[in-house]
């Protein structure tokens, strides 16, 4: 991870903190991959509910309907070992949302329900939680309370500045209500901070997504390159791709773009 900081030593106390943010948003994700490994490595009669937790989310990252339900049913073993695993909630309202995002939900309405009821749980079992906060704010995007959303992204970067997952989701929020420059910013500063983040796939695609909002077509669509180098099957992707060639009159590049979106 060996960066380099050219910086004017007249700044030392600015640099100083840039480089513990860094640290902070980088090291944090990586223990939580490392821990994850390991789980996976293990036999299930081993496993308590902090090992299941971890393979829960394994599975989550596998990006599929079946890696999502069993997920889920890690989430839920770690509950049965302990009631109150505040995290396992917030495992499964990010697993029903994933669900929501790429259409894997059999009932919508069943599964906003769902990620709604786990990620107020999380917050109700540990309110100072930065993560639980972020899976409250996205399971509120579902039936539309943007202002809730907001509002529990906010308090999410309140309780931890350099979570990056919480910047993701407060720039596409703020993206989404026509604040395209402090969209971009927010989701520029969440890749920035964390560049190795299992979820950079779909960070790329929304800042991609900003950047069609607002009209910069081009830029749009390297940020979309940039989202399928990470996950090559990836509908959202291809579909802002498929959007701005199609703004720039590349309308071959378009239909290819939407048939890969269809494909996904």
């Amino acid at each position: 991870w060996a960066e380099r900081f050219d910086r004017d030593l007249t700044d030392i106390f600015d640099w100083q903190d840039e480089i513990v943010q860094r640290i902070a948003a980088t090291v944090e994700p990586e223990m939580h991959r490392a821990e994850r490994q390991r789980s996976v490595g293990m036999s299930a009669q081993n496993l308590d509910a902090w090992d299941f937790y971890h393979r829960g989310w394994s599975k989550v990252f596998e990006y599929t309907k079946e890696g999502n339900e069993q997920a889920r049913g890690f989430f839920e073993k770690a509950i049965e070992k302990d009631p109150n695993y505040r995290a396992a909630f917030t495992g499964i309202a990010y697993s029903h949302h994933r669900d929501l995002t790429a259409e894997f939900a059999d009932d919508r309405a069943d599964a906003i329900k769902k990620c709604l009821e786990a990620a107020r749980r999380g917050v109700a079992l540990d309110p100072v939680n930065s993560n639980a906060r972020v899976a409250l704010a996205q399971a509120y995007i579902w039936p539309d309370k943007r202002d809730l959303a907001l509002a529990e992204a906010r308090k999410a970067l309140e309780l931890n500045p350099n979570n990056a997952w919480a910047l993701t989701v407060y720039g596409t929020l703020l993206d989404s209500t026509g604040d395209f420059a402090g969209g971009k910013q927010s989701i520029e500063k969440a890749l920035e901070l964390n560049p190795r983040d299992p979820r950079n796939h779909i960070s790329l695609t929304l800042l991609a997504r900003a950047y069609l909002n607002a009209r910069d077509y081009e830029t749009a669509i390297e940020w979309a390159q940039r989202a399928l180098e990470h996950l090559p099957v990836h509908a959202n992707a291809n579909y802002v791709m498929a959007a701005s060639v199609g703004h720039l009159g590349r309308l071959e590049e378009s239909r290819i773009e939407l048939a890969a979106c269809e494909q996904a």
